[in-house]
């Protein structure tokens, strides 16, 4: 058995790992996390983020031409980056008049209302419903929903 700072270590493909790490149902992320660049530990939720927001840019056949730099640029010079998300209040990334790739001048951070204002712009008017229209719909989908008064 081979020793780490007086701790038993189990070689594992040429790393030393602390036993209690080794036995941790995650030792895998901890020696990723180890393995990884100081940079790429500390800012690795917003990578994952990054990543989602491209891929999901992807799926609706929108191209993304943002390298992350630009991307968490674009976020930190915004400083709504802890507000960001797709609820009522939140910020998300919009493209100009939802045209256009993501890139570097068609993108800017606003509301997840005003972007949704925007997004039903041209839209037939069937297409926009009136709050008693998508309340008829939750019925017709769920009939035991009750409003709550």
């Amino acid at each position: 058995m081979r020793t780490l700072n007086g701790q038993i270590v189990l070689n594992y493909m040429s790393t030393l790992v602390p036993r209690e790490i080794y036995s941790f149902v995650g030792w895998h992320k901890y020696l990723k996390g180890n393995n990884m660049p100081i940079k790429k530990r500390l800012d690795y939720k917003e990578r994952q983020k990054y990543a989602c927001h491209k891929s999901k840019a992807k799926s609706r056949g929108i191209e993304f031409n943002l390298t992350y730099e630009e991307w968490w640029d674009i976020w930190e010079k915004s400083g709504k980056w802890a507000q960001r998300g797709a609820q009522k209040g939140c910020y998300v990334m919009s493209r100009k008049n939802d045209m256009g790739a993501y890139e570097i001048g068609n993108v800017f951070i606003q509301t997840h209302e005003e972007n949704r204002r925007e997004a039903m712009l041209g839209k037939p008017a069937s297409y926009v419903r009136t709050p008693a229209q998508r309340l008829a719909q939750i019925k017709r989908v769920n009939p035991q929903y009750k409003e709550i008064a």
